[in-house]
């Protein structure tokens, strides 16, 4: 990586690892199930169930950051590390017995001019004090599966409300989940395919308006039928 590009990579579900120019590496969701080939430095876990989180933090990770806990308000974080920033948000509060599952986390990281924000299972809209906190977002990471995070309608608002220029489907289980968002997202964004895992974000190489960029999780096939340059 040179200066002013970082690189992200699907390791699956909802887990990313996130790398910058300096080699620092956050993973999110970091957890005992879905793991990327390197060690983080900072691991993120958005929620507290077995897919997004870990009890065992290795020695080599400088932060855990966990995206829960009992207080009011939730949890806050934000730490620096070389040229990386991640600072977080608590989200779906006030709200127990009434309809979301997991308390959760929006985190944020922050480097060399582009911010990367990672939803967590958030399972509703995003009010404005909220949006103002997350800043500008240039890459989103959204959960995607309708069952214990949003509809299809509430991820497109969210992502109109984010406006950012790189949206990153994730948190499925099924080609049929990532077909259905994609026909519903291809209606108000261009819809690609880059046929990898892997993106390379450079602030000046961004697209000018939202584009939903299907990353190719370690799972899917090559040949299967999902795979096509554009929709």
């Amino acid at each position: 990586l040179r200066a002013g590009q970082l690189r992200i990579d699907f390791a699956s579900h909802s887990t990313f690892l996130i790398t910058s120019p300096s080699g620092v590496k956050v993973a999110t969701d970091y957890n005992d199930y879905y793991r990327a080939k390197s060690l983080p430095d900072i691991a993120l876990m958005s929620s507290w169930h077995g897919n997004h989180s870990t009890g065992t933090i290795e020695a080599g990770i400088t932060h855990a950051l966990r995206g829960w806990n009992s207080l009011p308000g939730g949890p806050s974080h934000d730490v620096r590390l070389k040229d990386l920033r991640v600072y977080s948000m608590a989200a779906n509060l006030g709200v127990d017995g009434g309809g979301y599952w997991y308390p959760t986390s929006i985190f944020v990281i922050q480097s060399h001019g582009i911010c990367i924000a990672h939803l967590g299972l958030i399972g509703h809209v995003i009010e404005p004090p909220v949006l103002a906190r997350i800043g500008r977002i240039d890459i989103l990471l959204t959960p995607i599966d309708q069952r214990v995070t949003q509809s299809f309608e509430e991820i497109i608002h969210n992502i109109k409300a984010i406006n950012p220029k790189i949206v990153v489907p994730m948190h499925y289980n099924s080609e049929d989940t990532v077909e259905g968002f994609l026909h519903a997202a291809k209606a108000f964004f261009p819809v690609r395919r880059p046929q990898t895992g892997t993106l390379i974000a450079e602030k000046s190489r961004l697209p000018g308006k939202t584009e939903i960029y299907f990353l190719l999780p370690p799972f899917f096939s090559r040949a299967c039928k999902i795979i096509a340059p554009i929709i």
